[in-house]
Order: structure tokens, then sequence, then C-alpha cells
């Protein structure tokens, strides 16, 4: 299941930050435990410094966390696990929120339709070389799948054939913006209280979909509504958690942002979550 990871993100960044500074944490502290009026995450003391941490997960679109919390799709997954053929994939493209606030027995009899429509269209579509898309099919709505759907046959050699499901949007980056910018105006104020005090200020934002989410494109949605917020935290870190081990990208550390970063290990690292401590236990 599809969850974010408070506890061990804020791991991965102190540990970043202790081997940059060359000491270890002390004093860790969970301020909403102690009734803090400007609750972060937790902080700590490194090398003599306070550092305030706050974490925050980037949905790609409204209710995308629901929707894979309650594996609404997962059963249509399962039914194709071994049935492609090795190394290609299925690539079913469905709207966004389509199956929010769905009966389970009308979610059964949906996924149940559109497998065999799949295993039907499937084969029949002319296999795309790896990294396009190729021609599709499509299926309209009817009265038992009430949206539409568009099934795409892709190579990937080396891989076990699969189903993949996504979601799509219109106008994804409009929807990414504001949801970061909310983001920023909700965590940016708490983080600026600790600075008043001498803290210095990290956020760390977490993605947890691998189809309309990626460091780029969320750096530049950062950087664009940190302008507008005002108040910016000291440093910004996203974490992208959905494929291990976890890769954490460089949003702005100072005023050296992503974009300013020339070398590939300045900007990104890996993180195996085996060898992360849940922090705050979320």
């Amino acid at each position: 299941m599809i969850r974010f990871n408070e506890g061990k993100a804020c791991d991965a960044i102190i540990r970043h930050i202790e081997a940059r500074e060359g000491h270890m944490r002390q004093n860790l502290r969970f301020p909403e435990k102690e009734g803090h009026n400007s609750a972060v995450e937790l902080a700590c003391s490194i090398g003599g410094q306070l550092y305030a941490f706050e974490h925050t997960g980037i949905e790609p679109f409204e209710g995308h966390i629901e929707i894979e919390a309650k594996a609404h799709f997962q059963p249509l997954r399962t039914m194709f696990s071994g049935k492609i053929p090795q190394g290609e994939y299925y690539d079913l493209h469905v709207p966004a929120g389509a199956t929010l606030g769905l009966k389970r027995a009308q979610l059964s009899n949906i996924m149940l339709t559109l497998a065999a429509w799949i295993s039907t269209e499937g084969p029949r579509l002319q296999l795309a070389p790896i990294g396009r898309k190729g021609i599709p099919v499509a299926r309209v709505a009817d009265t038992i799948v009430p949206f539409s759907v568009t099934l795409y046959r892709c190579a990937l050699p080396g891989v076990r054939g699969q189903l993949s499901v996504a979601h799509h949007v219109h106008r994804p980056n409009d929807l990414r913006m504001r949801r970061i910018r909310r983001a920023c105006q909700k965590k940016f104020p708490k983080l600026a209280v600790w600075k008043t005090r001498g803290a210095r200020t990290v956020l760390i934002l977490e993605g947890v979909d691998d189809q309309l989410t990626n460091p780029i494109d969320v750096a530049k949605s950062v950087l664009l509504a940190e302008k507008a917020v005002g108040n910016e935290p000291d440093e910004i870190y996203f974490l992208f958690s959905i494929i291990e081990p976890w890769s954490v990208w460089h949003i702005r550390v100072g005023t050296r942002s992503f974009f300013d970063l020339s070398k590939p290990k300045d900007r990104a690292w890996d993180v195996d979550p085996q060898t992360l401590l849940s922090l705050t236990n979320r």
C-alpha cells in the first residue's frame, strides 16, 4: 500500500546533514508532544546548531493516496500478473478520481469488465518500441464502466510482463503548482517561528507517485512557490519513496538550488529505507 514515510524521511535528511557537518544529532525533540505552538515534526542540534524539520507529502492530484490506499486497481493488476508476455507491459490510462465514491460491488464489476476487455484488446495492439507509447485502443464509458479508458501495449525488455495503471489528469502542472504552494503556505510559517529562535529550518517534501511527479518539476514548482509565499526555510529536499532504494533530491540549500548544481552526485543520492529509523513513528 502506498503511504508517506514521515519518520524515515526525517531520518534520511538528518543523516545527510550529519555527514555534511561532521557531527551527530543531539537533543532530539518532538515539539508536537511538548505542546509547542509551532509544532514541527522534530528538532535537534547538529554541531551546536539547532535544526527544525518539517515534512509534507505531495500528491499529484486530489485523492491519489486515497485511491492507492484503497487499492481500487490492484485486483486488475493482480489478474494480469504473469499473464502478459515477458518484456512488455500494458499501460491502462484512466481519469484521475474516476473510482472515488463507488461502492465495492460496482468496483468489482468494473474490474472484471475491464479485465475481459484488456484480455481481448491487449494482444491485438501493435507492440510499441521501448520508450514509446504507440497507437492505443480506447473503451468509451457505459453503464458498467462509467468512465472512458485507453490501453497501450509497450516494450520493456528484461522485465516480467505486467499491467500499469496511469491516472490521467487535466493540466497536471497547474495541479502540482497549487498543491505545492498550499504546502508552502501551511509549512513555512511554522518553520519561520523556529528561525526567529535561531534554528536552521528544513522542509522535506515526499513523493509517492512515479507517473506524474518528478524532481525537476517539483523543483521548478517549489522555487516559484516560495517566492510568492515568503518566509522560505533554509533548506528544502525532495524524497522519492515509491521505488527502492529511495532517492533524495537537493531542491535548495541556502541560495543554491537544484538548477545551480552541475554534478549529479550533488543533486541527488540514494537511501536504503531499511537502514532508516522511523523517528516520529509515522
